[in-house]
Parts: structure tokens; C-alpha cells; sequence
């Protein structure tokens, strides 16, 4: 802390945000690090008065200002538009996008091409792979929604995932229709 302290008071910051919404070590150690930020305002998501109550003054939300109350489980691009918001700010449209380049885009095509996949087609990418194994879903689910999209509507599944997850990219595909299934496990960057 008396290093982060020391670095931090050079800058002379105004605000200090932490994007972090599990209520966990590594929110806990960025809020500390805001403090030492020495910035008068640190913005973050901060428990809701109930439990705020139940935990008492220990709690390491008196170490925020100010910021949103953290609600139910959603997506982390709705909790980051809360702090935004809290903060004056207006969010725009919610939506996931993905940049890529020319190389990309014909990798991708010839990709498709190679699995017979034609113009069109509902296409459904089913990516079981995540850093930490407990954000990872578990594989029959992967399989239980990809056979219910295949099943209802018609969709090809594309299995997209690194090296790592190959094995569970091939119990996945075990799962699933073998016609309307195409697995990329580790054949993508």
C-alpha cells in the first residue's frame, strides 16, 4: 500500500474506478489500490443497503464514494454501463462486437467453406473455453443448448476454442449432431 501510495500522490488523480463486480479478493485489493490512489472520488459497485447492513462497517465498501449498487448476476458490460452512468455518463447501445482484420475475415471464410457451410444458414458459435476453470460452463450444457438450436431450428454448430480446450470441444461435438456440427478446436487464433 505505502508503495502504491508514493507512486500514485505523484499524479494528483481526481477519480479512480474499479471496474471489478464479484465481491472477491481482486475487488477488494483494487479498491484498496484506489485508495492509495489518493483520489478524493473512487467509484465502484457497492453492496446493496441490506447487505451493506449485514456486514457491518468492516466491509471494504467504505473505501467507495461513490458508484452503483451491484445487482443481480448480468452481463459485465451491463454492470460497466452502471458505473457509467453513476458517474454522469451515457451508454450507448449494449451490444457485443468484435473487431477483425482482411486476414481474419479470409481465414474465416475459408474456414466455413471448408466445413460445407452455405450462405445463409443459421450459424451458432459455441466457445466452452474460458482462463479460470470455475467460469467455465460445463460441457453438457454446451450440448444441451447446441441440440436444442438443431433440433428447433435448423442451426450449425461451430465449436470454436484454443488448444486447451479441445478435449471438451470433442465432448461437446460427441454430443451433438454430427451433420450440423463442425468443431474448430484449436484450428483458430
Amino acid at each position: 500500500y505505502g508503495l502504491a501510495r508514493r507512486v500514485f500522490a505523484k499524479r494528483h488523480f481526481d477519480l479512480a474506478v474499479s471496474l471489478r463486480w464479484n465481491d472477491d479478493a481482486t475487488q477488494a485489493a483494487s479498491l484498496i489500490l484506489m485508495t492509495a490512489s489518493g483520489a478524493p472520488r473512487r467509484a465502484a459497485y457497492l453492496n446493496p443497503p441490506d447487505i451493506q447492513k449485514l456486514k457491518g462497517k468492516n466491509t471494504v465498501s467504505r473505501l467507495i464514494t461513490e458508484g452503483p449498487y451491484r445487482g443481480p448476476a448480468r452481463h459485465e458490460i451491463e454492470y460497466q454501463a452502471d458505473i457509467l452512468r453513476s458517474l454522469g455518463g451515457r451508454p450507448g447501445e449494449p451490444r457485443l462486437e468484435v473487431w477483425t482484420t482482411p486476414d481474419d475475415e479470409k481465414k474465416a471464410g475459408e474456414l466455413l467453406a471448408g466445413a460445407g457451410l452455405a450462405s445463409g444458414e443459421m450459424l451458432i458459435a459455441l466457445a466452452p473455453g474460458a482462463a479460470w476453470e470455475y467460469r467455465r460452463w460445463p460441457a453438457e450444457r454446451f450440448v444441451a443448448v447446441g441440440r436444442w438450436l438443431q433440433e428447433t431450428y435448423g442451426a450449425r454448430i461451430l465449436i470454436l476454442a484454443g488448444k486447451a480446450e479441445e478435449a471438451a470441444a470433442g465432448e461437446i461435438e460427441k454430443g451433438l449432431l454430427p451433420g450440423r456440427t463442425v468443431n474448430l478446436a484449436g484450428r483458430t487464433t
